[in-house]
Order: structure tokens, then C-alpha cells, then sequence
């Protein structure tokens, strides 16, 4: 049906953004909590704060009362790893996807607006690989210029 293809599109799009910061959260090994300048983020916090926000929509379209919004929240240090970080940014997109539902087209409210939830979890997608250019320059500045995650 029209509603699996369009949830298999979407679960394509946010398995690429999932593998690909886990594949620049591995690259940057010990260098994931440092942050890469006085006052810059890491790419721990940045990571946290995208599982955050994938867990305040999957709220938001369940019908839940998301909370405040995240912000710059810092990284908890005992979540401050790459492994612990690629697992809780997989299980905020998996909680993600199983708030789209069965209809990706059910209009999801906020306080913006309304849209589809498909629409509402596309932009979390956006949101997520708008946060892997900046793991991508945080590496860079590290002095790490491979991509890591092309196969």
C-alpha cells in the first residue's frame, strides 16, 4: 500500500542518517566528549541532543506532551561514548518510526502548526543529517579528513 511504501522511504532515510553518525561517532573514538574549541559543543552533545529531539516528536506524534524543548543540552559523561551514543540515537529513530504509525499521513498538531506525521519525521531526518555535517567538521578540526561513511 501507499502508507508501507511511504514508511519503507522513510525507514530508509533515517537508517542512512543513524548508520552514517554512528559511523563518524566510531571515527572520532575518544575525541567524541572533547570539545573541539573553548565553548563548542561535542560531538557527544550534539548526538545527545539529536536522540532528544527524535524522542520529543515520537511523544509529539503519539499524542504525548513532549516537554520543554531539549535546546543545547550538555551529554550525560556516563552516555558520552560512541557505542552508548550510536545505541540511544538507534533505539530515539526506532521509537521515532513506531510513533509514525501505521498512517504517515495522519495530521500530527504542534505548537507551529500541523503537518503529516510523515512529513514531521522527515524533518527529524533533516534535522539529524544537518547534525552530521557538523560531526564532519568537528572531525576535520581533529584533524581527521576521511569520510567514514561511504561504502
Amino acid at each position: 500500500t501507499m502508507n508501507e511504501t511511504l514508511h519503507k522511504i522513510l525507514k530508509g532515510q533515517a537508517g542512512m542518517a543513524v548508520h552514517t553518525l554512528s559511523k563518524d561517532l566510531e571515527a572520532l573514538g575518544d575525541k567524541v566528549a572533547q570539545s573541539p574549541a573553548p565553548g563548542a559543543r561535542s560531538a557527544a552533545d550534539i548526538v545527545w541532543e539529536v536522540a532528544l529531539n527524535n524522542r520529543r516528536g515520537a511523544k509529539r506524534m503519539r499524542g504525548e506532551e513532549p516537554g520543554e524543548p531539549v535546546g543545547f543540552p550538555p551529554c550525560p559523561p556516563e552516555m558520552a561514548n560512541s557505542g552508548a551514543l550510536a545505541k540511544e540515537l538507534k533505539e530515539s529513530v526506532d521509537e521515532l518510526l513506531a510513533a509514525v504509525g501505521d498512517d504517515p499521513l495522519r495530521i500530527v498538531e504542534y505548537p507551529g502548526g500541523q503537518e503529516p506525521a510523515l512529513s514531521y519525521a522527515q524533518f527529524l531526518v533533516i534535522h539529524m543529517m544537518y547534525h552530521l555535517g557538523q560531526l564532519n567538521y568537528i572531525q576535520v578540526l581533529f584533524g581527521d579528513h576521511e569520510v567514514h561513511w561511504s561504502d
